[in-house]
């Protein structure tokens, strides 16, 4: 059906073209008028003035007030100028005897229904003249004086019947006429539409409209101005399951929900009367009975200031909104686990918080961090990392009660929150139970992983009053459980509460520590067993913080690392330390080199390919006079990527020793594939010798192991005589400890290496 609601003609397809077209209004009123004018001076030359005067300056003012005033352009004045044509007409046949009868109306006739292409004043025309005809019929012979002059202008033996058959000829034949010129009209107007770009222009764009009435996804619904369906189209059908033969004459209601209330409604109707348009989302039930959500828009079709139609347009937001759910879900939740994410954990706690607040009952938070998760990661692969963090998580929901909250805030991380907990019991009888959990090792892919986890315990309200505060507590306690060994459990107490408050305070003056000039370098010197010769030193950090004093590295270096400032004060060591071994270097020729601790952080997210040679030029000297020491956990943690670093450092010149070997969990298939020089045992070993006879088969058997493999040997923390001679007597190579020097400040040092330099001579 089109979308066009008038009549199915090109003048009332868009009327407000053919309102610049052509002023029909005026011009109808224009001929009703010459009209009128002409009965009056022509009754009067017929010598009848007072009636013809009367009845035509009476009916001309009528018509006159009636169109100026309330009918201008509607469908009420035409009705009226049909009248006025059809009683023109008969006071103009019986003045003129019959002589114009069958053609005078006619022409009147034929200009208004030109001008409004409308045939509803021709029909009532014809109508009254009908009548007029049969009327007169009934009273042939009769003379009035009301009239003065005859009614009926034949002889009672003439043939009056005939001549009504005559004039009901003439009308048909006149519609006959007219319905030719009308089609003649009508392509006079198109082509006068080639002649008129603007009118062109408009024509074209309501055919597209027409177009994607039919063609568009959206459905369209037209209705009267009183809320009767005029028509649908397929869209519309096929979005709600009504066809439109079902819809026309009905009311919107029968698309009515349970979704919206009166109001609702009352206050669509509201904007449809007062702004003529309505935007907004409503839910439509369709004929199935499902219930659709739908952007509408309905806009009002007027003419004149008069609503005739109303339009409304629904966009089904099905998809959208199962879109918008879908992207909220994932605003919220762990696209891997599916589970809470941080930000929606952090909502569901604070809203816990406050109903424990209001009904005063206590909470536990477990923050749960799986071992060695790195390791597992980079060594078996990502894909292997993520199924084993989905089955961790598939066994966390199966060991909760169905009113726990589990969440995964990211990485090997996961949140666990008990509401209305009566004793801390609860929450460790939980916490043992995710330990068991890592009894069993994980199947995943034909690898069989084995891990742990470290569990920290908070207490609303007695650790903390807010989720920030509680989020942090069981941080920290987890952490405490991964420093005590890893695969345990710990509560927060007061004193784990002042370390974090320390450890937070430390980390906020660490910020500032390299502008305030509070870090300085010590160097630890280094000697031969053989000859005691002074051949290298190990760089050590440290702090003199203008709040906290001195504060040992033990306890700064791992807030460096948590808080990412390590990569900041690295560099500071490196730069530092090559301009010191240019100095050393200088006094002490013999010096081969000085070894630079860098952390696992700074060797994974800091350029050191690229810096540290540039660094190393920048002060003159060679790649060999730095030795790059790291952990021999951080060394092992490294994937291939971070070997082919190595590789890199070491083909550039720079020597790699791997410091507090024996801590970790190194094997002797892993060790030959490093590319590494040295090798240093770590003082824990150092200490129980000569006399602990199990220190002594470790030291023993590492350094048999280490000279095996070619590497070169230091022994760390050598106080004493006896645990010298002892290693000299093992083939350890080099000594670092407090029998030789303590770790001396730069001046110190550059004494130290004077003195040695004078030995030498």
């Amino acid at each position: 059906m089109s979308i066009i609601f008038y009549d199915n003609k090109i003048t009332e397809e868009f009327p407000e073209l053919i309102d610049n077209y052509i002023d029909h209004d005026k011009w109808v009123a224009f001929f009703i008028g010459l009209s009128w004018i002409f009965i009056v001076v022509m009754t009067v030359f017929l010598e009848h003035p007072y009636l013809f005067s009367a009845i035509g300056c009476g009916v001309l003012a009528l018509i006159s007030i009636v169109f100026y005033r309330f009918f201008k352009g509607l469908e009420p004045f035409r009705i009226v100028a049909a009248l006025s044509v059809a009683v023109f007409a008969m006071i103009v046949i019986q003045a003129n005897y019959g002589m114009l009868e069958a053609h005078l109306y006619f022409f009147i006739a034929m200009s208004i229904f030109l001008l409004y292409n409308d045939t509803r004043p021709l029909h009532i025309a014809a109508v009254l003249m009908v009548l007029y005809y049969v009327f007169a019929y009934k009273l042939q012979g009769i003379n009035t004086e009301f009239f003065d002059v005859p009614v009926m202008l034949f002889e009672p033996d003439h043939y009056a019947f005939s001549t009504l058959v005559i004039y009901l000829f003439f009308i048909f034949v006149e519609w006959g006429i007219l319905y030719t010129v009308i089609k003649r009209s009508r392509q006079n107007f198109l082509d006068s539409v080639d002649d008129n770009e603007e009118i062109f222009e408009k024509y074209k764009e309501l055919q597209v409209f027409d177009a994607l009435y039919e063609s568009t996804n959206n459905g369209v619904l037209v209705t009267t101005h009183d809320g009767v369906i005029l028509s649908a189209n397929k869209a519309f059908e096929m979005l709600t399951g009504y066809s439109e033969e079902y819809l026309i004459g009905k009311n919107p209601r029968i698309f009515k929900s349970q979704k919206h209330n009166s109001a609702f409604y009352a206050e669509m109707w509201n904007r449809l009367q007062h702004k003529h348009q309505f935007e907004g989302e409503i839910w439509n039930r369709c004929r199935d009975g499902r219930t659709i959500p739908f952007w509408l828009d309905i806009r009002a079709v007027m003419e004149h200031g008069v609503v005739f139609h109303y339009v409304g347009v629904y966009v089904d937001l099905s998809e959208k909104l199962q879109a918008d759910r879908k992207m909220s879900f994932m605003a919220h939740h762990d696209t891997l686990t599916q589970l809470p994410n941080r930000e929606s954990f952090n909502q569901q706690l604070k809203h816990a918080i406050y109903l424990a607040k209001s009904d005063k009952q206590r909470l536990a938070l477990l923050s749960i961090d799986l071992d060695r998760f790195k390791i597992i990661n980079d060594t078996m692969g990502h894909n292997i990392g993520d199924e084993l963090i989905k089955e961790v998580a598939l066994g966390l929901k199966n060991i909760l009660k169905e009113s726990d909250i589990l969440a995964r805030p990211g990485g090997d991380e996961f949140l666990v929150l008990l509401e209305n907990i009566r004793s801390e019991n609860e929450a460790a009888q939980l916490a043992t139970n995710v330990a068991e959990l890592f009894h069993k090792s994980f199947e995943i892919h034909g690898h069989s992983i084995h891990t742990s986890a470290s569990i920290g315990i908070a207490i609303f309200p007695e650790d903390a009053e807010d989720q920030t505060g509680l989020i942090k507590a069981a941080d920290s306690a987890m952490h405490q459980a991964k420093n005590k060994g890893k695969n345990s459990f710990e509560f927060f107490t007061s004193e784990l509460s002042s370390r974090v408050s320390r450890s937070m305070k430390l980390e906020n003056a660490l910020h500032k520590a390299i502008e305030n000039k509070e870090l300085f370098l010590s160097f630890q010197p280094q000697h031969l067993f053989e000859s005691n010769k002074l051949v290298s030193a190990e760089v050590l950090l440290r702090w003199d913080s203008k709040e906290f004093g001195l504060v040992s590295p033990d306890e700064f270096i791992p807030i460096a690392e948590e808080s990412g400032l390590i990569i900041e004060i690295g560099e500071w060591v490196f730069r530092q330390s090559c301009k010191a071994v240019r100095a050393f270097k200088g006094i002490y020729p013999e010096l081969k080199h000085i070894a630079v601790n860098v952390s696992s952080e700074q060797f994974n997210s800091y350029d050191i390919i690229s810096k540290f040679p540039a660094m190393v030029e920048e002060q003159g000297i060679l790649t060999s006079d730095i030795e790059i020491e790291l952990t021999e956990r951080s060394v092992m943690e490294q994937t291939e990527s971070g070997n082919n670093i190595l590789l890199k450092l070491r083909s550039l010149g720079f020597k790699i020793s791997v410091d507090d070997f024996g801590t970790g969990y190194s094997s002797m298939s892993y060790l030959k594939s490093l590319p590494i020089d040295v090798v240093k045992v770590d003082k824990s070993f150092i200490d129980g010798l000569p006399h602990d006879e199990g220190d002594t088969v470790i030291v023993k058997a590492i350094l048999a192991l280490i000279q095996n493999l070619g590497y070169e040997t230091v022994a760390e923390g050598v106080e004493y005589k006896e645990q010298a001679k002892m290693l000299r007597e093992l083939g350890c190579d080099i000594a670092q400890g407090y029998l030789f020097s303590k770790p001396l400040t730069y001046s110190d040092f550059i004494d130290y290496i004077e003195d040695a330099m004078k030995r030498t001579r």
